[in-house]
């Protein structure tokens, strides 16, 4: 499983609402899926001991990821500086 498809199985995990993985589009807005604050701390918590990274500290709010690319892309290159 790619990191993208892990991502968008991390985020249709911690959403109140039934997201397809395979149709959720990167233009989607998070608060759209039923991402909110909580769900969007677990999510990150997931992500950093799954892949043992650390978002910055600028980054933790879930109004710096607006749609699903963007929290998307933040991850895999987080993902690739570690590599």
């Amino acid at each position: 499983m790619s990191v993208v498809e892990h991502v968008k199985q991390v985020i249709s995990k911690h959403v109140d609402i039934v997201v397809e993985i395979d149709k959720m589009q990167d233009d989607v807005r998070l608060d759209e899926i039923g991402v909110n604050s909580i769900n969007f701390i677990r999510m990150i918590i997931e992500l950093e001991d799954y892949y043992d990274i650390l978002f910055d500290m600028d980054m933790l709010g879930i109004s710096e990821f607006e749609v699903v690319g963007n929290f998307v892309n933040y991850v895999v290159q987080l993902v690739e500086k570690k590599e």
